[in-house]
């Protein structure tokens, strides 16, 4: 069985791009369009896209350099990574095992095809109708980007976090597994921290009520969130778009009423103009990246009192650079596109 061709490659991207990279809908297509041709796996379709998008070429890296593989080698190809698109859990001795191929060799097959060992990650549960919700809002940052490749710079991401006194009590460590960390002290404390991104700029934090409701977060956005952003431009300003998600504050008819004003047009939220979809904190920077930062710091040592906790919170903020900050939005567009990749489903094994 010979690899796939070049011009096999080229297909699968043309139909995966006509699918509206959608992979099960591009094998489907690919099936009924070439009925004599070997049919490409789920995997090989999401190696071939990611391969031209790191690459810039579908061809693998094993192909040109002098030497041909031996055919068994290319008779193994598809059945290991059948067997690694049905489990990815599956290891590589496993995999050699039922392939009967020696474990270097699946090793070098799976890196050839930009797979790679990952660590099982906590991520927040999808139900069905998410999938196609996040499907369409990537979509849509990707044809803003298309007309402005400096799109995701022009966006203000926000989400409130809440800090407590016990902070992070459940986490994976390689010091002492069996280390006692005090919690559920009779006097707890807590604040509620409003931060934002706007390209290298972050704007907070800013405590707000430790319960939120509709009408002190107006008040927040109509009050204080003008003074945050005072050293933006006016022009800019009216071009810049607004991202919160759908906490039950945020949805409230006078908060999506004054954003109406504010950003027309211009802000993702729930029941707004730009749907955001629920169930995504890994799409926004304040989630997959922020306070999961902050709170790795703050943290490390137990917390005195909350005068404590909010000095840590604040000095924590100000210690982040504007170069970080340019990498958090470059990570935005790579997880759009990863996210497309995997049709709207969990993507942090293509990042």
């Amino acid at each position: 069985m010979a690899s796939f061709s070049s011009q096999e490659l080229a297909d699968i991207v043309l139909m995966y791009g006509e699918c509206r990279h959608n992979i099960q809908a591009t094998r489907r297509l690919y099936q009924d369009r070439f009925p004599q041709r070997r049919q490409p796996s789920r995997q090989t379709v999401l190696s071939t896209v990611q391969r031209l998008r790191d690459t810039g070429s579908v061809i693998p890296s094993f192909e040109g350099r002098g030497r041909e593989r031996p055919q068994r080698i290319l008779q193994a190809e598809d059945a290991i990574l059948e067997l690694m698109d049905e489990d990815p859990t599956l290891s590589t001795n496993d995999i050699a095992r039922q392939v009967e191929v020696s474990q270097s060799t699946v090793h070098q097959i799976l890196q050839q095809n930009l797979l790679h060992p990952c660590n099982v990650q906590r991520v927040q549960h999808l139900k069905a109708d998410d999938l196609q919700a996040r499907l369409e809002f990537c979509s849509w940052v990707q044809q803003k980007r298309l007309e402005n490749p400096e799109f995701s710079r022009n966006v203000l991401f926000t989400n409130e976090c809440c800090f407590t006194r016990d902070g992070i009590l459940n986490y994976w460590s390689d010091v002492n597994p069996h280390e006692i960390q005090r919690s559920r002290h009779q006097r707890g404390f807590s604040i509620n921290v409003w931060c934002g991104i706007f390209g290298d700029n972050l704007y907070g934090p800013y405590v707000l009520p430790t319960r939120l409701n509709g009408h002190s977060y107006l008040h927040f956005l109509e009050g204080v969130l003008p003074d945050l952003l005072e050293d933006v431009p006016l022009q800019v300003r009216r071009e810049m778009f607004f991202m919160h998600d759908g906490a039950p504050s945020h949805i409230a008819l006078p908060v999506r009423t004054f954003l109406n004003t504010l950003f027309p047009e211009r802000w993702l939220g729930s029941n707004g103009p730009v749907p955001w979809p629920h169930r995504s904190p890994d799409l926004n920077p304040l989630d997959y990246f922020l306070y999961g930062h902050m709170k790795s710091v703050i943290y490390k040592t137990e917390v005195d009192d909350i005068d404590d906790l909010q000095q840590r919170v604040f000095a924590v903020a100000a210690d982040i650079t504007p170069d970080v900050l340019v990498r958090v939005c470059e990570n935005f567009n790579r997880r759009i596109d990863a996210c497309i990749l995997a049709d709207g489903n969990h993507f942090e094994q293509w990042l």
